[in-house]
């Protein structure tokens, strides 16, 4: 008779190697920004002056205290990019732009969708928020999850007797652990 129990520790051993060599292979430490090659371990001053590199990025900080920049397209003329640091200088996450540059619905629905298909984002919650100033509204609705999100943001602004609107698509993205 022969013995069936000699195939289990082989297999064992390999499930063991594939669990050890999964645990050693590096987290993806990179990441594309605005045709921009950078990494999570950048401090702030070499991710911005790496930024500004690219001709056709603008980066300017949308804080006074510069813990958030934005990274605008010059040709397109809109943001590419918003980059959130911590107070020690460390990348904190990055919200890419997928907003088309239409302002027709359905390329908005194509976009979202887009960007939806080509992530795994795994447990999400939803939150909504409006605010109202006296310079306009805006309204957010935030899919946060367990790998990245999505922002979504309509903006009213009144400039004079000019009424300005306008909708923005973010992939938001933080380290990986």
């Amino acid at each position: 008779m022969q013995n069936c129990s000699r195939p289990y520790p082989t297999l064992f051993l390999i499930a063991a190697i594939s669990v050890s060599l999964a645990a050693q292979t590096p987290t993806k430490l990179t990441i594309r920004v605005a045709n921009t090659e950078l990494s999570w371990v950048m401090s702030k001053q070499v991710v911005l002056d790496t930024l500004k590199k690219n001709e056709n990025n603008l980066v300017v900080p949308e804080t006074k205290d510069e813990s958030t920049w934005w990274v605008i397209d010059k040709q397109a003329k809109q943001a590419s990019a918003r980059v959130h640091f911590d107070k020690q200088g460390k990348l904190l996450r990055i919200e890419r732009n997928w907003t088309p540059t239409s302002s027709h619905a359905d390329d908005f629905v194509k976009a979202l969708y887009n960007l939806a298909s080509q992530h795994t984002f795994g447990d999400c919650v939803v939150a909504t928020t409006h605010a109202s100033e006296p310079q306009g509204e805006t309204d957010e609705v935030s899919v946060g999850c367990q790998k990245g999100g999505i922002r979504i943001v309509h903006m009213e602004a009144d400039a004079g007797e000019t009424k300005l609107s306008t909708a923005a698509l973010y992939e938001v993205i933080e380290p990986p652990e």
